[in-house]
């Protein structure tokens, strides 16, 4: 279900509207929140994802626990109802959450919510739209901007693309993950996430030398 929709939504990112700010302090995390909770999904989901990562809640490697695992059970038993609950318990954790979105929306859509749909729709766009304007991937210098590692799955997911291998590589004081990737049409490439946000927040839990340290990778 998830791969058949964001490839359908990659075809129209590019339509997707660059939210321009006036120049004042960045909004928090829980501010923009209450925008989008309100209906509003105008707004810049650049400054959105970079609040999270400043946020006392900021985990860029929680896998979802026992509600991912509710999450996947759901999409394999085809159970959208409860694959809207599983959703909407994942984002009260992380509201830019691109997959869980992405299931959201394509359920809703079963469940002739229209409503509901489009919301969580015009937001998956948002936030893919925001990472794919933070760069091209190309390489380590022009490498897209993500604030967790899961972005990196959903953004490649919606290009059509299969992950073949990862590694991380340097680039003078930045971690970039490199993504050996095949395209729908049998072609290979290699994609760069910078992981930055990831790595710091990684070494304030776990300084160097302290016991229990792991990369999550």
């Amino acid at each position: 279900m998830f791969a058949r929709f964001v490839v359908a939504l990659w075809g129209i990112l590019a339509a997707a509207p660059l939210v321009a700010l006036a120049d004042e302090a960045a909004p928090s995390y829980e501010a923009l929140l209450s925008q989008l909770k309100s209906g509003f999904t105008d707004i810049d989901y650049g400054q959105l994802r970079d609040a999270y990562a400043a946020s006392r809640g900021y985990d860029p490697y929680f896998r979802g626990g026992d509600d991912e695992k509710a999450l996947t059970e759901s999409l394999k038993d085809g159970d959208c109802a409860r694959t809207m609950n599983a959703t909407n318990r994942l984002l009260e954790s992380n509201f830019t959450n691109i997959a869980a979105h992405v299931y959201a929306a394509s359920c809703a859509q079963r469940l002739n919510d229209r409503s509901s749909a489009q919301y969580h729709r015009k937001v998956a766009q948002g936030l893919l739209a925001s990472i794919g304007r933070s760069g091209n991937g190309l390489s380590p210098q022009s490498a897209y901007m993500v604030v967790s590692v899961d972005e990196e799955y959903a953004f490649l997911s919606a290009g059509g693309y299969r992950i073949t291998d990862q590694s991380l590589v340097q680039f003078g004081q930045h971690e970039c993950d490199a993504m050996d990737v095949v395209d729908g049409g049998g072609a290979k490439k290699t994609i760069y996430f910078n992981v930055d946000r990831p790595w710091a927040w990684l070494s304030q839990k776990f300084p160097p030398g302290k016991k229990g340290a792991t990369t999550g990778q």
